[in-house]
């Protein structure tokens, strides 16, 4: 399968920015509140080796396959998977999982501008200091009161897909380089900052002990599964983005080299916001309520607590506008490679599109009217179920159909040519054999894990 020269829209200037690209895409709010917090219930060190584990045999292999369809095509996710099909004289119909890919960059930059827009309200009050002296009633309050105001909440939304549109607008070498450039450095200086601030705290002895000593009899079954399916939702898997990122990588970047870059500052990432939220915050459940409830009481007792706090919600803020570039470069480079419209036109549409699907999402948490009544829809319990359970099923699928089409539908030696392992035929028999073999099967456990939670 030989490698098309150029990408349509750009083409990254080597390989350390689309490191750092990829990087800010992968580098989420789940690694900021979500792993902490399992770290914590399925026990401590146990549980981030077998992550790390996963992040080895399902992770990286995900993520290779999806940057092969990218640079193999040099098309955008439907397009990747359908020319993928086409040359090896499969069915074109293989382009439908171009679209669930695309369906995925959609729902997720929704839920990803709602959470942004905290993240935004939060860093603002951190910025004027009225973030401070709030005991553990008057922070919930306050994230309540933000979450429940429609106008407020929609000003933050707004602002955060202005941001991404005007960026993505401007192109791949235009917009997203050189973005990239200047705030995926940000965004891991301030994990450094939040780890150092954890490993100077005097809880810092104890948390170390707890991280790095394995236990496994704490892990239990439900800890394996956790760990494998954060091992594949914490890379951006399955909505497109690692396509069309890689779709503009040089041709003779090693992709295997590259991807574990990613994948290994993605895990040192997690590590990072754990050594934080486990020396100040031990504990407490994953989710919103962590950063916006839990961390603004723990920052106001810390010595540095203002500055710290700022940190913290600018990276946060950071880590929510890299991947927002990432799922709307995907959306865009469908919309212009499947239709006739522009870039500046599908950016366009593409904006409004997720700010009246935020607006929805806003007023079905906000609305008396979307609770459950006698007889009636409860919209918010669909919301929840949507975004906790379906959307992880769509990106698995995304993701079980990239490795397939890899690993089953493009012939072998098309494949370890696109690696560029050829002095180290061992290395592409084992990355093909993990693409073809281990992964799918590993993606399978998580999908058969996600629809058991749906219908229990």
């Amino acid at each position: 399968m030989p490698i098309p020269r150029r990408y349509r829209h750009g083409q990254w200037p080597n390989q350390g920015v689309f490191i750092l690209a990829a990087c800010g895409a992968c580098i989420g709010l789940g690694n900021l509140w979500r792993f902490p917090a399992l770290v914590v219930e399925h026990g401590g060190g146990a549980f981030i080796l077998v992550y790390a584990a996963a992040l080895l045999l399902l992770g990286l292999p995900v993520a290779v396959a999806e940057v092969v369809l990218g640079r193999g095509s040099r098309h955008d996710p439907v397009g990747a998977f359908r020319e993928t099909a086409a040359i090896h004289g499969r069915s074109r119909h293989w382009a439908w999982a171009g679209w669930l890919a695309i369906l995925g960059a959609v729902c997720l930059l929704i839920l990803l501008a709602v959470t942004a827009g905290w993240s935004m309200g939060y860093l603002f009050r951190a910025v004027t200091g009225t973030l401070f002296q709030l005991d553990m009633v008057d922070a919930t309050a306050m994230f309540e009161d933000l979450a429940m105001d429609v106008e407020r909440s929609m000003l933050w939304i707004t602002l955060f897909i202005g941001l991404v549109a005007l960026v993505v607008s401007q192109g791949l070498e235009r917009g997203i380089v050189p973005a990239v450039v200047v705030l995926v450095p940000m965004l891991l200086a301030g994990l450094l900052v939040l780890m150092m601030v954890a490993l100077a705290h005097p809880s810092n002895p104890i948390v170390l002990d707890y991280l790095f000593t394995v236990d496994f009899s704490q892990l239990g079954q439900a800890g394996l599964l956790a760990a494998l399916h954060h091992a594949f939702a914490s890379l951006a898997l399955g909505v497109g983005v690692l396509i069309v990122y890689g779709a503009a990588l040089p041709a003779r970047t090693p992709i295997v080299t590259a991807v574990g870059s990613v994948v290994l500052l993605d895990f040192l990432a997690a590590l990072a916001a754990t050594l934080l939220v486990v020396s100040l915050a031990p504990g407490f459940p994953p989710g919103p309520g962590l950063a916006f409830e839990v961390l603004p009481t723990v920052f106001a007792a810390e010595g540095p607590g203002r500055l710290l706090a700022v940190v913290f919600y600018a990276t946060l803020v950071l880590a929510a506008l890299t991947t927002g570039f990432a799922l709307a470069e995907a959306l865009v480079t469908g919309i212009t490679e499947n239709s006739r419209l522009s870039r500046a036109a599908a950016g366009g549409y593409v904006a409004a599109m997720i700010w009246l699907l935020a607006f929805a999402v806003v007023l079905v948490q906000t609305s008396p009217w979307a609770a459950a009544t006698s007889g009636g829809l409860d919209l918010r319990a669909v919301l929840e179920l949507f975004a906790g359970q379906l959307l992880p099923i769509i990106m698995a699928l995304a993701g079980l159909l990239a490795l397939l089409s890899v690993g089953w539908v493009a012939a072998p030696e098309s494949v370890r040519h696109a690696l560029r392992l050829d002095g180290w035929p061992w290395a592409s028999a084992l990355c093909h054999g993990l693409i073809r073999w281990i992964a799918p099967a590993l993606l399978l456990i998580v999908l058969a894990y996600t629809i058991t939670g749906l219908w229990l």
